[in-house]
């Protein structure tokens, strides 16, 4: 086979231009436009090639890395989908597991939150849903590929295996947008070849079972005609037959679960009676066929050279490493899929435009202590009683919370006096007053989100100059498929899913999960096993809808503060306790205290030997200089011989509880068809409950 050089800027080729943003029109075959024409491209590989580059380029980025506006009207959707995430902001943030609080207009603030997302929104502002039924470009894309497949055959200068390859790629970036729409809406209109202007273009939804098949179809006609990896390692992002095979098993395992396979429908409705949103019944054995995909993924993995990242050193500096190397870097033997961005290769400043880092700082990606606490101690041990793993001896103290973690904790969040960008003093400063808390609302709620951003700001990133990939799919993940899906159609856990989820685990140095565990107990401790190893990768709003979680939906959102307090007889010129309230653990060190007039407040302890040295008086610092007061400000370095921190955990506001906590409903586990579309009536049936 011929090599190719497969790069991901290339002009855009003219007979791709749409002239429509209209899902009917996307299928037309439309007559070739200034000098390149259909047959001029596929009379030479070179032109062949640009062509299949262009059916990558709207292939799934989790990340936003655009801070335009995403109700503007300026974006040109007939070459350019808002890469804007949902709305300046992640799917994560749809979850317990993050949130968002910036003020500039963003999906998850404006519409999701306060619970005005609706079919109409899907038609008027496109940029602020998760998941747009066109505006993703996902048909265009789709169209693309079909044009591929239609034409290959016709370039002189390719050999056989080269032309089936490249057919191969572009079936399954036509199942990759086909899962996308299948986990966002349920069935979608199948179009299997570029459409004709004189065909009929009224198609109606398909049903789960045939969409299951439909995809499992382009699949497993072409998989075997992709290689396990490209000789050339900057072709990182091309499509392997492990990616290939990866898609289909994800597909399966959403398919598989409760959504759609069920004894009934989610919610009922017209959609649901024509089986456009469930399988019509409950069919076990699609937990089979999601085992086995699983199985088939990670055995050729295994035997291919793939394999989970492992530590370069038993400790936890190799173990977060690992973990960061697994997600973050290209080409690691793990990522079996990963995508990229043609405009913009390489992390940037974070104050840049067009760039995702710029919004970490406003506030757009804030975790949820309720992720925090998902993530056990380094003995293996659940810190939250309510979790699967729980232990009362695990050694957790919530004024130490970030002792002995798990290495994922600090590789997903930043905690204070962890490593911070790569400028002095290069640490995080995340209590009231400090450094870190006062960028922006960087740390609204007490911790940051180091994932991805990797820590940093102003000239001082980490993540600056690296590859901006997306992990679209790990091994990892379908460790934990597997794990999943045995559980499910076994019964119980058996020996080999319980050596799956502990092969993810050990890779950080955790103890495995017990051999002992329930079927339920299990599944609990898997589906938070997903949260610790794939948070922020858009894995937790599919596994919450999947599985129908209504209760997380509803559950309280809890954030974090944090003090910095320091030894009294270090205050210039003494300090007096004179009616300064003492702090204690039962009023959570002062923060529980009535009447405090605010978080600068004056509030003593004194140390116990595990939070400060035994009878030494520790004294609350303000976040600002206050007139009179001897304190020093709070923004200042950590010094263990001079200073303690204390930690109290609250609940989110009730201007900030999300609508759906209080008044929920089954409609939100798919999205709505926007209005204008279903009002088309070429067979487009709307959701239920939109």
């Amino acid at each position: 086979m011929k090599k190719t050089v497969f790069l991901m800027t290339v002009s855009f080729l003219s007979f791709h231009l749409m002239s429509c943003s209209d899902f009917l029109n996307d299928f037309l075959e439309k007559p070739p436009t200034e000098d390149i024409t259909i047959d001029d491209t596929f009379n030479s590989r070179e032109l062949a090639t640009k062509a299949l580059v262009m059916c990558y380029i709207n292939l799934p980025f989790g990340l936003p890395p655009s801070t335009a506006n995403p109700t503007s009207a300026t974006i040109n959707l007939e070459v350019q989908k808002p890469r804007l995430g949902v709305g300046r902001g992640v799917l994560d943030q749809l979850t317990d597991l993050n949130t968002s609080v910036w003020t500039a207009v963003n999906g998850p603030t404006d519409f999701y939150y306060p619970g005005l997302y609706n079919a109409s929104l899907e038609e008027e502002t496109p940029g602020v849903v998760k998941y747009h039924f066109r505006y993703q470009m996902q048909w265009q894309a789709i169209r693309r590929c079909w044009t591929i497949i239609e034409n290959i055959d016709r370039v002189p200068d390719m050999e056989e295996e080269e032309k089936e390859q490249y057919k191969a790629e572009a079936s399954t970036i036509i199942a990759i947008h086909y899962v996308d729409m299948l986990r966002h809406f349920g069935g979608v209109p199948k179009v299997d070849h570029v459409y004709g202007a004189d065909e009929d273009l009224h198609t109606s939804r398909m049903t789960i079972r045939e969409m299951i098949d439909w995809i499992a179809g382009l699949i497993d006609a072409t998989y075997d005609k992709l290689p396990h990896r490209y000789a050339d390692p900057n072709e990182y992002g091309r499509i392997t037959r492990l990616g290939a095979l990866a898609v289909k098993a994800r597909m399966l395992h959403f398919a598989a679960s409760p959504l759609f396979n069920d004894e009934a429908p989610y919610l009922s409705g017209e959609a649901s009676d024509a089986n456009y949103t469930w399988l019509g019944g409950k069919d076990r054995e699609l937990w089979k066929e999601a085992r086995d995909a699983a199985e088939q993924v990670i055995t050729e993995a295994l035997a291919n050279g793939y394999g989970l990242v492992q530590p370069a050193t038993p400790n936890i500096t190799g173990y977060r490493a690992a973990y960061r190397k697994a997600y973050h870097e290209p080409d690691n033997n793990e990522s079996l899929l990963i995508t990229r961005l043609p405009d913009f290769p390489v992390y940037q400043g974070p104050f840049q435009q067009q760039q995702f880092l710029a919004i970490f700082q406003y506030g757009s990606f804030n975790p949820t202590q309720n992720w925090a606490d998902m993530f056990p101690m380094t003995n293996g041990y659940d810190i939250d009683p309510s979790m699967p793993n729980y232990h009362a001896s695990n050694g957790y103290d919530n004024q130490l919370p970030n002792k002995d973690r798990d290495p994922r904790y600090y590789e997903s969040v930043v905690t204070n006096n962890d490593e911070w960008g790569i400028l002095s003093p290069g640490v995080a400063r995340m209590w009231h007053g400090g450094a870190e808390k006062l960028l922006n609302r960087y740390c609204y709620h007490g911790i940051a989100t180091r994932k991805f951003h990797l820590g940093g700001g102003s000239g001082g990133l980490t993540a600056t100059g690296l590859p901006l990939v997306w992990p679209y799919v790990r091994l990892a993940e379908i460790y934990l498929n597997y794990a999943e899906a045995a559980n499910q159609y076994e019964g119980s856990p058996s020996s080999l899913a319980l050596q799956r989820v502990n092969d993810v685990r050990a890779r950080v140095g955790l103890p495995g999960l017990p051999a002992n565990m329930s079927r339920d107990d299990f599944h609990q401790a898997v589906l938070k096993e997903r949260c610790c190893e794939l948070g922020f990768e858009e894995i937790r709003w599919y596994d919450l809808i999947r599985w129908k979680m209504e209760d997380r939906f509803k559950v309280t959102l809890r954030g974090l503060k944090s003090w910095l307090w320091v030894d009294r007889a270090q205050i210039s010129g003494g300090y007096s306790l004179d009616g300064v309230p003492e702090g204690t653990r039962d009023n959570a060190y002062g923060a529980a205290i009535p009447g405090l007039v605010n978080d600068d407040a004056p509030v003593w302890l004194t140390g116990d030997g595990i939070i400060g040295n035994a009878g030494t008086v520790y004294v609350r610092l303000p976040a600002t200089a206050i007139p009179n007061d001897p304190r020093p400000t709070a923004n200042t370095n950590y010094d263990p011989g001079r200073h303690i921190i204390t930690y109290h955990y609250y609940n989110f506001p009730e201007t900030e509880i999300r609508a759906w906590a209080v008044n929920f409903s089954p409609k939100w586990y798919l999205s709505a068809f926007p209005i204008g579309e279903v009002n088309k009536n070429y067979g487009l049936v709307q959701n239920p409950g939109w």
